[in-house]
């Protein structure tokens, strides 16, 4: 292996270690400056890592990185964040809903000590009533995570937000003293839950309507970069 495929392996190797679980603000803004720093290989790593969160916290990421985008003026900070935003932009441009267990839940841990999520009750008509899912059992892994990596509940509501409707997902249960390992597609989040988040935030237009230079698009369903400018004769 020569040095420079070394060098990729270990920076994508670091970013997913680093993004186990939730970022705060602060490690936030210390990436997103990284992404204009010197040398190269300080800046592929900050994006490596912020990719990484990207893919754990999709819906976490994309507010949070289009903050930033609006308050930097480095232009090559921008250009990083601009490649990083716009596949997160993708859901909320043809408005796919968040993924969704259907149960009520709190922070928990087992008998060792290890966290998890303490399924409070399980809500009928929903993915984990039809998975078996029931009040009492506690939620230690979600694929390749452990929740007690994840490091809170935020962190996990985010990881399962992040996954499209209708896919399948692998739960690690614990189930008084049994562990059970349980799969099931997720559903869509409802509409008429509070922070179901299936309309576009202001931020996010904001973001939107700067990169594709123009003040409003009127269809919301074109793709990132796609808006016809004034200029272009776009009506």
């Amino acid at each position: 292996m020569t040095p420079r495929v070394w060098l990729a392996v270990m920076l994508l190797l670091g970013g997913a270690l680093r993004a186990e679980t939730l970022p705060d603000e602060g490690r936030l803004d210390e990436l997103v400056l990284r992404l204009g720093a010197e040398p190269h290989a300080a800046r592929q790593e900050a994006f490596e890592t912020l990719s990484a969160y990207s893919a754990r916290f999709p819906r976490y990421m994309l507010l949070a990185l289009a903050d930033r985008y609006q308050e930097t003026r480095d232009l090559e900070v921008r250009f990083r964040l601009e490649a990083l935003l716009t596949p997160l932009a993708g859901r909320y441009l043809f408005g796919l809903p968040p993924g969704f267990i259907g149960i009520n839940m709190e922070w928990s841990a087992d008998g060792e000590g290890k966290a998890g999520i303490r399924v409070v009750s399980v809500l009928a008509g929903h993915a984990g009533e039809a998975a078996g899912l029931r009040a009492g059992d506690l939620i230690v892994g979600v694929e390749e995570d452990s929740v007690d990596a994840l490091g809170s509940m935020q962190a996990f509501s985010e990881r399962i937000a992040g996954v499209p409707p209708g896919t399948i997902l692998r739960f690690d249960v614990t189930r008084g003293g049994e562990a059970l390992r349980i799969q099931f597609p997720l559903d869509s989040r409802p509409g008429h839950l509070e922070g179901a988040g299936n309309e576009r935030p202001a931020r996010v237009e904001a973001w939107l309507r700067e990169l594709s230079g123009r003040g409003e698009p009127e269809d919301p369903t074109f793709p990132v970069g796609h808006f016809p400018r004034e200029e272009e004769g776009g009506e």
